[in-house]
């Protein structure tokens, strides 16, 4: 990792064995996987930020996993999901 300009750059590495592999995924799903006290997840706050391109990106990365449904129809603990979020900010292009 290098920081330039005020942007901290993080050259991709690439898995070497089976187990770098395996352990990549792991944190990747990990990181989709925290929720916070109301039981909402990362989508559910880019969602619901309308950030389209950070949901994107995890949309795509959720697929990438093969968890997708998972995170997006996981309920809040008021009862919605990250799909509703999108909705609700306009997010119209077709998901999965």
């Amino acid at each position: 990792m290098t920081f330039e300009a005020g942007y901290l750059l993080v050259k991709e590495t690439h898995a070497s064995s089976w187990q770098d592999e395996e352990r990549d995924r792991f944190l990747r799903y990990m990181i989709l996987a925290i929720y916070d006290n109301e039981g909402r997840n990362l989508i559910h706050y880019a969602a619901r930020k309308g950030d389209k391109y950070f949901t994107t990106m995890l949309i795509f990365e959720a697929e990438e996993l093969r968890v997708l449904d998972e995170f997006i129809d996981h309920k809040d603990h008021s009862g919605l999901t990250p799909f509703f979020y999108l909705c609700l900010e306009g997010y119209r292009q077709e998901i999965g």
